[in-house]
């Protein structure tokens, strides 16, 4: 069950220092190299151990929490369009506040802001917002008059005959 070890530069998901934390302390008194050979490669030293539980009672790292953040205001974004919705930057800010209140704690804060949505959502996604100036093209206002005038005329037509 050898895993390979990281570069230092790559971020290590929840989920795998959960399973790293959890192994460490089933086995308190393994080596470093044991945990690493047992799946705990990401573990470069036993002072990332401290780290890690802080993160786990913490629900994650700054950097996770952020990106869940963007993930879930995404997602809500995503489903608005396919509702065929209006979507704002105002209604992103409102999603990603919505997101952000379960992380909310002294050491942790999130503040919505249209820089925030421009960075994280419309930049990475790209989303661009556009203002609607017409819902009906002049064209299709032309047939609506034409096709409200067709009773009309076709009552003329019965009269006639």
């Amino acid at each position: 069950m050898y895993e390979e070890r990281q570069e230092s530069n790559t971020r290590i998901p929840l989920e795998k220092k959960i399973r790293i934390v959890n192994k460490v302390n089933e086995h308190p008194n393994c080596s470093l190299k044991t945990i690493q050979h047992q799946g705990g490669g990401a573990l470069r030293t036993k002072k990332d151990f401290p780290r890690w539980k802080n993160d786990f009672k913490n629900g994650g790292a700054t950097l996770e929490k952020y990106e869940q953040i963007n993930k879930w205001a995404y997602n809500r974004y995503e489903d608005a369009r396919k509702e065929k919705r209006p979507e704002t930057t105002r209604m992103l800010q409102t999603w990603a506040a919505q997101a952000a209140a379960q992380y909310q704690s002294d050491k942790f804060r999130f503040k919505a802001s249209k820089c925030w949505v421009q960075r994280n959502i419309k930049a990475k996604y790209r989303i661009r917002s556009r203002k609607v100036t017409r819902y009906i093209k002049s064209k299709m206002l032309w047939m609506w008059q034409k096709c409200l005038r067709m009773p009309k005329h076709f009552k003329n037509v019965l009269q006639r005959q």
